[in-house]
């Protein structure tokens, strides 16, 4: 079975954004007063400078003493219901205040074996009004060291996803002050949610899950629904949490992955298959072990409202590049996606192949590695909770990098 793939221009960090509106078809003129045709991603958005690759924007938190001992006493809060408390959220560079943001500790292993107190920060500017945004996001995301000091890791392999026409969310680095006190340099991600989705999509009233429940490193498929739950169980919808039956068609997509009748067949019906062959190669060629191929973990399925198929989102890929001579490439390591490598090798391999001919590419990782110590590093200098890791680490990710990528391109050559 073969699939037709989209010739995508490889362009290395950028958005990846088609455009979608076009002039009016060959055979009707115009209207006199009709302006230029605009497509909505070309036009600079506020929430743009924030995430610039160039730019090491400044942000300060300031939390009151008892709201802060709130979070250090109970920073994984109950059953990983973090709690949230007031802050006052502050864009330093461009003397922009936000009064009453909701604020909690971010993350899951990097907040359990958080090193020197460098918590990472979720904020909320819409916890204590829900129709506030802040140069249109709902949401920010400020990640601490975690599994890499290098801070490099998660913004190149989000390059490598974006680049290979994968929805990835925008990453910088941004420095951050907590009631005056530096904090240093933070993995500054775009969090996906709605705001997101009103990006990529224009428009967040899609069907969008991540998986919120059940063992780590157990598949989403297989199990016999899990004892008769269903196989969505484990999912959790981050939009139109009120719809009772929103998980019809995501139970759909699992099902006919699941059943040997069904698949391949009917996999296309429901599934982009094109897309998820392009994430379970970047999962494996990055050697991310947290991802939907390896994990089956960090990874979301969204469905636009005019499109019964599913699309996958990757998130969190800062395990990457951890163990070069790991993963091979051809054998994920869940099922889910083993399936569809089997069902699809010749697809699968020519992503591959556009992963070392484009963005997997030795030299272009290191050129990244290196461009992001010299724009951070001084940013570091005085960060007492990192800096000594920093600096031990930049050099291992590098090698690592260059490895790895070395790697796969011998193994597509086997």
């Amino acid at each position: 079975m073969r699939l037709t793939f989209l010739t995508l221009g490889l362009s290395f960090g950028a958005c990846g954004d088609p455009g979608f509106f076009t002039a009016p078809a060959d055979g009707g003129p115009e209207p006199e007063d009709a302006g230029p045709v605009v497509d909505p991603f070309e036009q600079e958005r506020p929430s743009d400078e924030l995430y610039a690759t160039d730019r090491v924007p400044t942000f300060e938190l300031e939390i009151a003493d008892d709201d802060w001992q709130t979070l250090i006493d109970n920073p994984t809060g109950a059953d990983w219901e973090r709690p949230f408390v007031p802050a006052t959220f502050t864009y330093v560079d461009a003397d922009e205040v936000v009064e009453e943001v909701g604020v909690h500790f971010q993350g899951g292993y990097s907040l359990v074996n958080v090193r020197n107190g460098k918590y990472g920060f979720t904020i909320h500017f819409n916890e204590y009004d829900s129709d506030r945004l802040w140069r249109g996001l709902r949401h920010m995301k400020l990640k601490s060291p975690g599994f890499d000091a290098s801070l490099l890791v998660e913004p190149i392999a989000y390059d490598v996803y974006r680049a290979m026409g994968l929805w990835a969310p925008r990453a910088n680095h941004a420095r951050l002050y907590v009631n005056g006190d530096y904090y240093g340099v933070y993995v500054n991600v775009e969090d996906v949610d709605q705001s997101f989705l009103s990006r990529r999509f224009r428009r967040d009233w899609g069907e969008l899950w991540k998986i919120s429940d059940g063992g780590w490193s157990s598949d989403f498929i297989g199990g016999g629904g899990y004892g008769g739950g269903g196989l969505a169980w484990r999912f959790h919808e981050e939009t139109n949490e009120d719809d009772d039956g929103g998980d019809t068609l995501l139970a759909r997509l699992l099902e006919t992955w699941d059943d040997d009748g069904a698949f391949p067949g009917a996999i296309e019906r429901h599934l982009d298959v094109e897309q998820a062959l392009r994430q379970i190669a970047c999962d494996l060629a990055l050697d991310n072990w947290d991802g939907m191929s390896t994990s089956a973990w960090n990874f979301y399925f969204y469905r636009d409202v005019d499109d019964e198929r599913f699309q996958t989102i990757p998130w969190g890929p800062d395990a990457s590049f951890d163990q070069p001579g790991g993963i091979d490439v051809f054998t994920p390591g869940q099922e889910s996606s083993r399936r569809l490598v089997n069902a699809y090798p010749d697809e699968f391999e020519a992503a591959l192949q556009d992963l070392v001919d484009g963005p997997l590419q030795a030299d272009l990782l290191v050129r990244q590695v290196d461009d992001g110590y010299d724009r951070i590093a001084e940013h570091e200098a005085d960060d007492w909770r990192n800096v000594a890791e920093f600096e031990a680490e930049v050099p291992l990710v590098r090698d690592a990098m260059e490895r790895r990528a070395e790697a796969v391109t011998a193994r597509l050559r086997d």
